[in-house]
């Protein structure tokens, strides 16, 4: 039936694909380094962890069976990791700011008292239970009579029965704070009346009312950031098993591995993906893991670096892994033509690879890259390619490199197949003596001239449409946009052309510092092995607020086999002061 709603496993929404998907556990106690092996069977859903009768029949000693299920219950140390990243993200990314309604908060003399949690050998139980029902998590306190309910049904049926916010809707107290959250240095702290979480900068005052101490309290329950992002994961891996775009040949074998989304993460895995298109890069990386590997170990065990950079926070070592488990083919595979199951259907065909240690090493040495917001690739690639020059370069002799087919290769630094110089030309207009200097980059940053568009005509129609459409309140199919078509060579040209420079004071003039124009250019003094482009398709509006361009860039198809082919020797330098030209004084002016 065609869902009416968006919800997932719920009458009337999306159905999950149980029948073509199934996740078969199997566990095993190995004795190393003998390698003897026995299976153990798996607890039953819902076990409690102190629950060993599924180990019973095994006959271990009772220690081994609890440690065993303590194994089994846990959840993966790269899934905590992730989690914790991501909780610290999204509270980077939601402030919480602080509740008016807690400044005058009145709270009722009606000797409630919370009885305090207490430990067991396994976990922390405490009495608390919702007053309306007999839930047990997610629990929520009002801060004004001292209630407990649970909390709020989510989208997946699971969650509470809502019964805190139907306290808040018949008496219009309006703070509840978490049960299972409270600790010494904080709590979930939510608003009804606000509509939202907030900090209480007297929580403690107003715990202690009910004689609750937060320096002795623990965090029982998960925080509704690590509720959102568990959400989050179990609706992605749905998604994973939904997408099956029929209109693509899959590809696979070494050079043909996928990376996954892990969340806004379409711009760090373009730029991989490229930079280990590069052979330099598969050359430096991708082909040495064993010598990344045995570099880390050796920083392990050297006395003066030992334990400075363990191999989950070595850039070269996970930069290198990321770069094997995309060139070597081993995550890439064609699937046998005799599994229907997985070549049609929502079953995806090639998983990929989820760069997560990946992430996780570029959010911690750049906040900006932690968050799961979009990001500019451009930045992105800068960032990486500075932090593979400082703390990734290779200090093995270049002559021990080989290529996929073993051949020795050369290769100077990571970014030396990238890297260019940059003359920059600054005349002076009055005395027309000229200053040349020199820069390095790794990346030719285009402007997008609308001015040189190739479709004008067809481009103001469409956008005389699009207004009249605005105007009567309705909107063109999207079939009909038009958009700006820019020939490549024009943002080249646009690039290269001389820049009028107003109000330029002179150091050539004499006295110095009078005030002229100056014209100026730039042009490569070299060309690297790739030439790295950026088209800079910000530009600033009418009303001084920055936009982007929706352009098309056209680029020159020369041949049948459309092969593209670019003239380049008009951006190419003289060399720097040409006969006849007179060089300007060395001391900075002022523009």
């Amino acid at each position: 039936p065609h869902p009416t709603k968006l919800a997932l496993g719920v009458p009337g929404g999306f159905d999950l694909p149980q029948d073509r998907y199934s996740v078969t556990e199997q566990w095993a106690l190995v004795l190393l380094p003998q390698g003897e092996r026995v299976e153990i069977p798996c607890p039953s859903e819902g076990s409690l962890l102190a629950d060993i009768s599924h180990l019973v029949p095994l006959g271990m000693p009772e220690r081994l069976a609890k440690a065993v299920s303590i194994v089994q219950h846990a959840e993966s140390a790269l899934l905590l990791e992730e989690r914790a990243r991501n909780v610290e993200a999204w509270e980077d990314e939601n402030i919480r700011p602080i509740s008016s309604h807690s400044l005058e908060l009145k709270q009722l003399d009606n000797g409630v008292r919370i009885a305090p949690s207490y430990p067991n050998r396994l976990r922390i139980f405490s009495g608390w239970k919702c007053s309306s029902c007999d839930l047990r998590e997610n629990l929520w306190l009002n801060l004004t009579d001292g209630s407990i309910n649970c909390g709020r049904r989510f989208w997946d049926g699971s969650g509470g029965n809502n019964h805190a916010v139907e306290h808040y809707e018949r008496t219009g107290y309006p703070l509840a704070v978490k049960l299972g959250t409270i600790t010494a240095q904080g709590a979930e702290v939510y608003s009804y009346a606000e509509d939202g979480m907030v900090t209480d900068p007297f929580l403690a005052e107003h715990l202690a009312h009910f004689g609750i101490d937060v320096m002795r309290m623990k965090k029982t329950d998960k925080t509704l950031a690590e509720l959102e992002i568990s959400a989050n994961e179990r609706l992605g891996e749905w998604q994973l098993l939904q997408e099956s775009d029929r209109s693509l040949e899959p590809r696979y074998g070494p050079g043909m591995t996928g990376l996954r989304n892990l969340g806004n993460t379409c711009y760090m895995n373009a730029v991989v993906q490229v930079l280990f298109a590069i052979p330099q890069f598969r050359w430096l990386y991708a082909y040495r893991l064993p010598y990344w590997i045995e570099k880390t170990l050796q920083g392990l065990k050297s006395p003066t670096t030992a334990g400075s950079c363990l191999p989950i926070d070595h850039i070269g070592l996970q930069f290198a892994k990321l770069g094997h488990g995309l060139c070597s083919g081993a995550h890439s595979w064609l699937v046998p033509e005799n599994f229907e199951e997985l070549r049609e259907g929502p079953v995806p065909l090639l998983p990929g690879i989820r760069p997560q240690l990946f992430r996780r090493l570029m959010g911690l040495h750049n906040s900006t890259f932690r968050t799961k917001q979009q990001q500019d690739a451009y930045e992105f690639l800068l960032y990486l390619l500075e932090l593979l020059d400082t703390k990734a370069a290779s200090d093995q002799s270049t002559s021990s490199l080989s290529n996929a087919h073993g051949q020795p290769v050369v290769v100077g630094s990571p970014t030396s197949c990238l890297r260019f110089s940059v003359e920059d030309r600054l005349e002076c207009g009055m005395t027309s003596k000229v200053r040349y200097t020199t820069r390095e980059d790794v990346c030719l940053s285009l402007p997008v001239p609308l001015t040189e568009m190739i479709n004008r005509e067809e481009y103001e129609a469409y956008e005389q449409r699009r207004q009249e459409a605005e105007a009567s309140g309705t909107n063109l199919p999207t079939d009909d946009v038009v958009r700006p078509r820019v020939p490549f060579e024009a943002c080249l040209a646009s690039w290269s052309n001389t820049e009028l420079i107003e109000d330029f004071r002179t150091p050539a003039s004499d006295p110095p510092g009078l005030k002229t124009h100056a014209l100026r250019s730039s042009r490569l003094i070299n060309f690297p092995d790739y030439l790295c482009i950026q088209l800079s398709k910000f530009t600033v509006g009418s009303d001084w607020l920055p936009r982007k361009l929706d352009v098309e860039i056209e680029l020159p198809v020369t041949d049948d086999q459309g092969n593209i082919r670019i003239d380049l020797s008009r951006l190419r330098s003289k060399g720097g002061l040409q006969p006849g030209e007179v060089p300007m004084p060395d001391s900075e002016p002022a523009i």
